[in-house]
């Protein structure tokens, strides 16, 4: 009976030692998956990720979804459509101001922006502008009105332009 309990104590130690071992590895995984950066073996993890965007732009962003809804509610209410032709247009206009399409997604790209977020901008904004012309009416006499209030701000102040400029030598 000596040997089959030293062998049951000794079998109890090696199945503890094994599920020690696959419940650390289990945890230590898990920990690594939820790990978006390791700095000297640290993990900082999604929700720490997360926490930290919260606090930075959190209502900012916020705000900004709310908005978006609020207009495609809008949008749908009142059938203001906007088609993926309007939008192209658009980009060509845009694109035209940087010579052609490519170096346009070419510089976007370098400003951390995706052809897709573009578009979706853009039929944002089209269906901002569908929405809120019908209530803006300005007079030809507003206008004449406005200009003549703000003449100091339309005013270009003389200037001369050189094409050569030489120097003695």
């Amino acid at each position: 009976m000596g040997k089959s309990r030293r062998y049951m104590k000794t079998y109890k130690a090696v199945l503890a030692v094994i599920l020690l071992t696959v419940a650390l590895a289990g945890t230590s995984c898990s920990a690594d998956k939820d790990a978006v950066a390791k700095v000297n073996g640290e993990a900082i993890t999604k929700d720490q990720l997360y926490d930290a965007m919260v606090k930075q732009g959190g209502q900012q962003a916020l705000d900004m979804l709310i908005m978006e809804k609020i207009v495609e509610m809008e949008a749908k209410k009142q059938g203001v459509q906007v088609t993926d032709e309007d939008v192209d247009k658009e980009i060509d206009k845009m694109a035209e101001q940087y010579g052609d399409r490519e170096t346009f997604e070419q510089i976007i790209g370098m400003y951390g922006y995706n052809m897709d977020g573009i578009k979706k901008d853009i039929s944002m904004s089209l269906k901002i502008e569908e929405l809120l012309r019908p209530s803006i009416s300005i007079t030809e006499e507003e206008m004449r009105e406005y200009f003549e209030e703000n003449k100091e701000t339309f005013a270009v102040e003389e200037q001369v332009k050189a094409s050569h400029i030489l120097t003695e030598t």
